[in-house]
């Protein structure tokens, strides 16, 4: 439901910014209905390995060798327990709705998550409320 794709240049971290070219209030906004917001590494919270489970997204494009990767399901839903803004919440309430995500697998990427114990404990209370409202819509 968002308008916003957050996107980096994964290979070419300075060459980010330029990503704005495609972002809010572009040409490529006003034509496709959505846009790029650039972030860089340090954007999320995520948890270890995360890199290692980016899923390949097949398009076809029109630039000459660009790959493009998303952020694995699980590992997205545990940067936006950490961020806690209501928008994140309707999203992971939708992933359980529609059951894309596994509520284990979930638990145990917030476990391999490099924060406090304060803030896990945090985002578990957080993840198992968001499973209740959901299991309401079922």
């Amino acid at each position: 439901m968002s308008q916003e794709v957050d996107i980096i240049a994964k290979n070419n971290v300075e060459k980010t910014e330029f990503l704005n070219v495609i972002g809010i209030d572009s040409i490529f906004h006003e034509e496709n209905g959505y846009y790029a917001d650039p972030v860089n590494f340090d954007t999320a919270i995520l948890p270890k390995k995360w890199k290692n489970r980016l899923v390949n997204l097949k398009i076809d494009t029109d630039v000459a060798g660009a790959k493009v990767y998303c952020i694995e399901p699980h590992d997205l839903v545990v940067s936006k327990l950490a961020a806690n803004r209501e928008k994140d919440r309707v999203l992971i309430r939708s992933l359980l709705i529609k059951k894309l995500i596994s509520e284990l697998v979930v638990h145990r990427r917030i476990e391999e998550t490099d924060v406090n114990n304060d803030k896990k404990e945090a985002m578990s209370r957080l993840f198992e409320q968001l499973i209740h409202q959901a299991n309401q819509y079922k």
